[in-house]
This record gives structure tokens, C-alpha cells and sequence, in this order.
């Protein structure tokens, strides 16, 4: 009997451990993410930010860059279009009253920093260096999303 090569697929759990009461999306919101140049696709696990607002439509951009993680900023992360979870799209321009993307954005949410860490650092996404990605961490936790440690050796 020939083996049949398995289809390695991306799957939410990926990314979230826990979240407070998933079947209520309470710590879903549907965000704008500005879209990246040249029509890049945004994954699941990217980390987005923008200035901190109470504009619900106040859109976020792609985290590109180690200075953009200050406490001035608040942020999110990404694991699907508008529709539902989608791990890897390009998210559609932004339209009056329309958003174009998923994000967990507050808490209590626990997510495995193994898959940010992946996204940050080897995908070509803001390369966040150790320290960087610590205060991310930190920053993240003030909005009640907790970033669990990956546990390398035992």
C-alpha cells in the first residue's frame, strides 16, 4: 500500500490556546487592516497596530517594524477575513461601514508564542528582535491577550 503525502493545513488552534467564551466572539472584533503593498496576504498570527482610538473603523496596519511596538499603540492579531477565519488572504480595501478582517484584540485570550514568534521573525513579517517581541508580549498582556511560552526543552 503507497503512502499518500499528508496536506499540512493551518487550523485556529495553531494560534489560540483559550479565549473567554469562543461561541460569543467576545474577544473577536471585526477590524480594518490596511492593506499591505503589492497586495501582500496577510496570514493568521499577524500582528496589526494603530494609535489607540476609540474609533471602532480606526484601521491597523501590518506590524512592520520594531519601533512600532510602544505603548501608545494598541494591538491585534489576525486569523481571518471578515467572513471567518481565513489563514492566509488579502484583505479587500477599506469601505465606509465595512470591515475586512478578524482579529483577537483583547482579553482574556491566551495565544502560543510560538506562532507569533513564526510570523514576527521568519515569515518576512516585522523581524522583531528577542527584546522587541518581549515588550510586544508585555504589551499584548495589558490588553489581556497572554502570550504562552513556548516550552523548547524539557
Amino acid at each position: 500500500m503507497a503512502f499518500t503525502a499528508m496536506i499540512e493545513r493551518a487550523r485556529l488552534s495553531d494560534l489560540i490556546v483559550t479565549d473567554y467564551d469562543p461561541s460569543t466572539g467576545y474577544t473577536h472584533d471585526d477590524i480594518n487592516v490596511t492593506p499591505p503593498a503589492a497586495s501582500a496576504p496577510v496570514t493568521l498570527g499577524t500582528v496589526v497596530f494603530r494609535a489607540k482610538s476609540i474609533d471602532p473603523a480606526a484601521p491597523y496596519a501590518v506590524l512592520s517594524a520594531g519601533t512600532d511596538v510602544v505603548a501608545t499603540n494598541e494591538f491585534a492579531v489576525v486569523f481571518g477575513d471578515h467572513y471567518a477565519f481565513n489563514p492566509s488572504f488579502v484583505p479587500k480595501a477599506i469601505a465606509t461601514g465595512k470591515f475586512n478582517a478578524i482579529a483577537v484584540r483583547r482579553g482574556p485570550s491566551a495565544l502560543k508564542e510560538y506562532h507569533l514568534k513564526k510570523i514576527t521573525q521568519d515569515v518576512g513579517g516585522a523581524a522583531l528582535t528577542d527584546a522587541q517581541f518581549a515588550s510586544l508580549k508585555e504589551l499584548l498582556k495589558l490588553q489581556g491577550i497572554v502570550v504562552l511560552d513556548t516550552v523548547e526543552a524539557v
